[in-house]
């Protein structure tokens, strides 16, 4: 038999094979010897044997480090850079928090805070000053006095909101007076009566507002928004509104929550999943193809999963027109994702979707591109457990729940949530010896009718959970 390199690939010799022909070389020099398995000299060509098949072990792994489907680790990457392919490094998740605190305070860089259930650490990325001339909330506490004619004024952003008090007036009606002028403005703030306190708050998440007040109106606190990021990488889930654990504390600093939806973080991709985006990627090598575009798109940042659906006819279907196709994106910078569709799609075909983004030729001329961000469905799951108290770890419901929401997340756009497939999640924790899975799924973060069977989701719906939408009962 041949052994090496073949025409049908390696063939490598196996410790048994290398033993026994060790033997017959040294019969066919020396004559018989004690070929017991524990006499001296076996036990010396055994070790012997050992250290050969070693290399042809190695010598295997060589010659399948250069194909794609035996590669791994730093071979993988090798082949994959032909294609101009990296893997997708580990990423961080990363959150917009609301940091409240007293005014004229700075809560320097890598500030400490944690979640409800996660015990990664969050650490804010740059110093924030909370000051009233840059916030995005503002608490002013306002005094009644008994000096008639009185002006009490708020400067929002150089414009001045003011009410003369002559004498009758209550706190709560000078308060609404106040409320009343700055909401009738056309500032992007919107002002509240809070238990007489006069809250005013930016309507917009990028913009920020500056603050001035007259005599007898006092800051009483105020917030700002600022990025907290995981201090390791890979996914992390976190849930809405439960980064409120301030680990560092600074004088003057009340609160930390997170109100809006973070950045999932992303594990390192792994040899199968750098395979199959390679073999997606190979159509990126063209143009003008779906797959060619789909290809071209996830290999963006941030972008996690892509689907594109076309119409060939010459007739509008699912609200498709004729003729063009709807690419759905999730993750990724809007302008980049419609760019890319531009650069890649075929002369005259249109592309549709819920967004319009403006992007530029190679000449300058300017063009919109559509394409579609997929619609949340929001997936609930209902866990019954029976354990093994000896083997179930303390963590063990946050172990399943992280489980669950790391699988459910990890499914594409339109991939619809098999029941049967997370008792995996469940089992993959020690001691888990019985379990009952109830699931849903829902347009609106509102906990729906659970039942214990497959969630199907729709062409432009993607999964979306948390572990606060996990229970464990």
């Amino acid at each position: 038999m041949t052994y090496g390199v073949t025409r049908t690939g390696f063939n490598k010799k196996t410790l048994e094979i290398i033993v026994k022909e060790n033997v017959e070389s040294i019969i066919a020099r020396d004559g018989d010897i004690n070929t017991d398995p524990n006499s001296v000299i076996m036990n010396f060509l055994s070790s012997f044997a050992f250290t050969q098949s070693q290399t042809w072990e190695m010598g295997e792994a060589i010659f399948n480090s250069i194909f794609p489907d035996t590669a791994f680790g730093v071979a993988l990457d090798s082949i994959c850079s032909y294609i101009k392919l990296k893997r997708l490094q580990a990423t961080k998740t990363t959150t917009l928090a609301k940091l409240t605190g007293k005014n004229q305070i700075l809560i320097p860089a890598n500030s400490q805070v944690i979640a409800d259930n996660v015990n990664t650490i969050f650490l804010l990325t740059k110093d924030e000053s909370l000051t009233n001339e840059s916030c995005y909330e503002i608490y002013l506490d306002v005094k009644d006095i008994v000096e008639d004619s009185f002006e009490y004024y708020v400067f929002i952003n150089n414009e001045k909101f003011s009410y003369t008090k002559y004498g009758v007036e209550t706190l709560e009606e000078i308060v609404n007076q106040l409320v009343f002028f700055i909401n009738q403005s056309n500032q992007p703030v919107e002002a509240s009566n809070l238990n007489n306190q006069l809250f005013i708050k930016s309507t917009d998440v990028k913009l920020t507002m500056y603050v001035y007040v007259s005599q007898y109106i006092s800051i009483d606190k105020l917030s700002v928004l600022s990025t907290f990021v995981a201090s390791d990488a890979g996914y992390i889930s976190l849930a809405i509104n439960s980064l409120v654990n301030i680990q560092t504390p600074v004088a003057g600093w009340i609160s930390v929550i997170n109100e809006f939806s973070p950045e999932i973080g992303r594990d390192l991709e792994t040899d199968d999943q750098l395979r199959i985006r390679r073999k997606l990627s190979l159509g990126s090598i063209g143009s003008g193809t779906l797959d060619a575009i789909r290809a071209k798109l996830l290999n963006l940042t941030g972008v996690t999963s892509v689907l594109i659906i076309e119409n060939a006819t010459d007739a509008t279907v699912n609200n498709i027109p004729p003729h063009s196709f709807e690419p759905l994106v999730s993750g990724g910078d809007d302008l980049t994702i419609a760019q890319t569709i531009w650069d890649n799609k075929g002369a005259g075909i249109q592309s549709y979707g819920n967004l319009s983004v403006p992007v530029k030729d190679s000449s300058g001329t300017d063009h919109v591109v559509k394409f579609s961000r997929p619609i949340f469905l929001y997936i609930y799951v209902d866990v019954s457990i029976t354990k093994d108290v000896n083997l179930f770890p303390v963590n063990g419901d946050d172990l399943i729940k992280g489980n669950l929401v790391s699988q459910i997340s990890k499914l594409s756009v339109g991939e619809s949530v098999l029941y049967q497939s997370l008792f995996r999640s469940i089992f993959n924790v020690s001691g888990v010896t019985f379990a009952e899975i109830k699931i849903g799924g829902s347009l609106i973060e509102q906990k729906p009718d659970l039942v214990s069977q497959n969630i199907i989701v729709q062409k432009s719906q993607v999964q979306k959970t948390d572990i606060s939408k996990i229970t464990i009962l």
